[in-house]
């Protein structure tokens, strides 16, 4: 973990001892890492927090994610990580920041690099990332996870989801039941990520939804298995769809 501190310039003194003169500057940004063992750590990287650390099925925050800052990133080691999932909380994302972002210093969340991180719902329902904590949150990145169920609510300012592979099931509904659902974001980035097998009753299973949402860029995505791939369903504005694939199979 790199630990906040000011910045410290030592000045020699005369004869003896040291005079320290501290000037405190903007905060440095910090990683913390988590891994998918059942008991407690202190986030670094050599003791990283464990499953103990990540939310209740109350569903409010924990240790491993109330300690963020804009700027910092909560690492994910690989394994698979059964996500205590608070039932009929279908707009409240699991792993969610405490507080925004701000621009140029978002709060990500990210797999590390070669290790693969599964997010896997003790209860359906409850979407396994999101954006929204009863208030849109703005600038927040979401990247390389493999989630076995739902990302959203994505609400806010400048949302990333990138390199993430969700894999969706079959419901029993006609309902809204989505891969990714995006409403009421501005400027959010959705790139590089596969959805497939969001099935149910109607086109409402949607591999990517959006909702009253503008300036989106959604790009190099793979949609398939899914009854409907892509669906802009209420006011978009502005929003830009370019090199999607979307196919029946995955093939």
């Amino acid at each position: 973990m790199t630990p906040r501190r000011p910045y410290v310039t030592a000045i020699l003194a005369v004869v003896l001892g040291w005079t320290v003169v501290a000037r405190v500057g903007p905060a440095l940004a910090a990683d913390y890492y988590v891994a998918n063992k059942p008991s407690s750590g202190a986030g670094a990287q050599e003791d990283p927090f464990g499953l103990a650390d990540l939310p209740g099925p109350d569903g409010k925050l924990s240790r491993a994610l109330s300690a963020l800052q804009p700027g910092d990133t909560l690492w994910f080691r690989g394994g698979e990580y059964r996500c205590r999932t608070k039932p009929g909380a279908y707009y409240l994302g699991y792993i969610r920041p405490p507080r925004s972002g701000e621009p140029g210093k978002p709060i990500s969340f990210r797999a590390l690099p070669g290790e693969a991180a599964t997010l896997v719902p003790a209860e359906a329902g409850q979407p396994l990332l999101g954006s929204n904590d009863g208030g849109p949150l703005n600038h927040v990145r979401f990247e390389g996870f493999v989630v076995q169920g739902t990302i959203g609510w994505l609400t806010g300012k400048g949302i990333e989801v990138a390199y993430c592979e969700v894999t969706g099931q079959y419901v029993d509904t006609a309902d809204n039941h989505d891969g990714i659902r995006v409403e009421g974001a501005d400027g959010a980035w959705l790139h590089h990520n596969i959805v497939r097998g969001v099935k149910g009753k109607s086109g409402n299973s949607t591999g990517i939804k959006v909702y009253k949402s503008r300036n989106l860029i959604v790009e190099d995505n793979w949609v398939y298995d899914n009854i409907r791939g892509i669906f802009d369903k209420d006011s978009g504005t502005n929003n830009t769809y370019r090199r999607n694939f979307l196919t029946k199979e995955g093939k």
